[in-house]
């Protein structure tokens, strides 16, 4: 989002009620990064087959939470090296 006001405000709106993607539950919650980076070899972008349907369920805010402490462990061990 371009500014943080309006990201907070959309994320105040969607804890009341889920937002849909494509049919599929999206849960939004606010990041403290300031910049989010996606890297192509874990990209859930990846072709759409049967398998990657049913492997791509939604997650949890609990899920995205480990995902997001896993991801900056690993960048500050990067850092570190």
């Amino acid at each position: 989002m371009a500014d943080e006001s309006a990201a907070a405000t959309m994320v105040t709106y969607y804890a009341s009620c889920i937002a849909q993607l494509r049919g599929r539950a999206v849960y939004v919650q606010f990041s403290n990064h300031r910049e989010l980076k996606t890297d192509q070899a874990h990209s859930n972008n990846a072709v759409s087959s049967p398998t990657n349907d049913e492997a791509n369920t939604s997650k949890d805010e609990e899920e995205v939470e480990e995902e997001e402490e896993e991801e900056e462990e690993e960048e500050e061990e990067e850092e570190e090296q």
